[in-house]
């Protein structure tokens, strides 16, 4: 321990007795820091805002079924699916297992929705109360829907938190009545809004999630004059490690229901996850290529100071070595130095680093998702800036320890 202090005291006497050579030397430690540090933080966080609105819309667990052509194959008789109807929620829901939720939804499209003073334009669906689980919905104001609203047909609606605002200001509207194309429906529920803020010049990457309303689907199939039709089926995945089993016995499921007409297909989001995880690989691996190849290049650097630190104090080794310092004193002392230059530059590129993270901050629309100080990524700059210090230390270390004492004493 007293060998790795004198190194250290050595090696801070020689950084302050060559400060422009050692600041030279510590450059591309300074630069591969600096680019390792903030780029991976600016990735992390946007990336990250990225895979909260992922997460936000029902993560991996959600699976849809949609509506789809037949198959040419199955044209001429495709009249004898039924198509995509309640029946199939309700056979899905008592025959497959492992589903948590499973809601119909039954597309409205945009319609003008009237409060006491104001009106304005909202997405409105017809849903199951399972909807709300599914899409992870929260309530600002009242409750959601409920399985009595279903069978009563009720004229009930909860409002999006866009909605809400422009009919209501920032009052509680549960209790009172919106008009939906004629029709007086009352205010049972206000979702509550998540802000995941997005990049470019989006405010809330979840914007549309929430921009829309939702009433029974029993009452929007009525409003339109339909019985049983339904737009898509949304459904909530217990147990991942199930959802190969899911996706056959919902396959087999629906096409029972629909006579063997397979005019419909099944989503899920794996694709979707796969696709963010590689492109956040690709973009940590080709952003730690570049901040590698500048970190190899200061263990260059940091290297040629040492040796030549060696070369300028050769006859100050032979002295040590005939006053009986061993060889391994002598490795640590080298070591010790070139770890500290290595940390030098290190800490003067986190310093950058965080400059760069707060420029992005500031300047880069949606700039506000990432860390102000990333710890992963100082941390992965910290442990390479010393993997380099050790290995770019360790020829000139090993060079000094195995000098000959008498030769270096005669050394002028």
């Amino acid at each position: 321990m007293g060998m790795i202090w004198v190194g250290i005291v050595n090696g801070l006497r020689e950084i302050m007795a060559h400060k422009v050579r050692t600041l030279l030397a510590v450059s591309g430690i300074v630069l591969g820091v600096a680019a390792l540090v903030s780029m991976v933080g600016v990735i992390e966080g946007l990336l990250g805002s990225t895979r909260q609105s992922f997460e936000s819309m029902g993560g991996i667990e959600r699976v849809q079924l949609e509506r789809e052509n037949p198959p040419d194959r199955q044209v001429d008789i495709a009249f004898r699916s039924p198509g995509m109807t309640l029946a199939d929620v309700a056979a899905i829901r008592h025959t497959v297992e492992d589903i948590s939720a499973v809601s119909g939804v039954f597309e409205m499209g945009w319609r003008r929705v009237q409060g006491p003073r104001h009106r304005d334009w909202d997405r409105i669906k017809g849903i199951h109360p399972d909807f709300f689980e599914i899409m992870s919905y929260e309530m600002e104001f009242g409750r959601s829907l409920s399985e009595y609203d279903l069978q009563e047909k009720a004229r009930v609606i909860v409002l999006g938190p866009y909605l809400a605002r422009r009919l209501f200001g920032r009052i509680s509207p549960v209790g009172r009545h919106v008009v939906l194309e004629g029709e007086k429906y009352s205010v049972v529920g206000v979702i509550r809004e998540e802000i995941v803020p997005g990049i470019g010049n989006s405010e809330n990457t979840l914007h549309w999630k929430f921009r829309q309303s939702f009433i029974p689907i029993t009452t929007a199939q009525e409003r339109r004059s339909v019985e049983e039709s339904i737009s898509k089926i949304e459904l909530l995945v217990d147990d991942l490690e199930q959802l190969p089993a899911v996706k056959d016995a919902l396959t087999n499921t629906v096409r029972m229901a629909h006579n063997g007409i397979l005019d419909f297909r099944l989503e899920t989001r794996e694709d979707q996850l796969a696709e963010l995880n590689s492109m956040e690989r690709n973009f940590k691996f080709s952003l730690g290529g570049i901040a590698a190849i500048s970190l190899v290049v200061g263990g260059i650097g940091i290297m040629n100071v040492m040796l030549a630190s060696v070369n300028e104090r050769i006859r100050e080794i032979g002295v040590r070595k005939a006053i009986g310092a061993q060889g391994s004193d002598v490795f640590i002392q080298f070591i010790c130095e070139s770890i500290l230059i290595s940390l030098l530059g290190c800490v003067i590129g986190m310093f950058i680093s965080l400059g760069i993270i707060r420029v992005f901050q500031e300047f880069v629309p949606g700039g506000d998702v990432i860390e102000s100080i990333p710890w992963n990524a100082m941390f992965i700059g910290f442990a390479f800036s010393n993997t380099i210090g050790i290995l770019s230390g360790l020829y000139p270390a090993f060079r000094a320890a195995m000098l000959n004492p008498i030769e270096a004493l005669r050394h002028e």
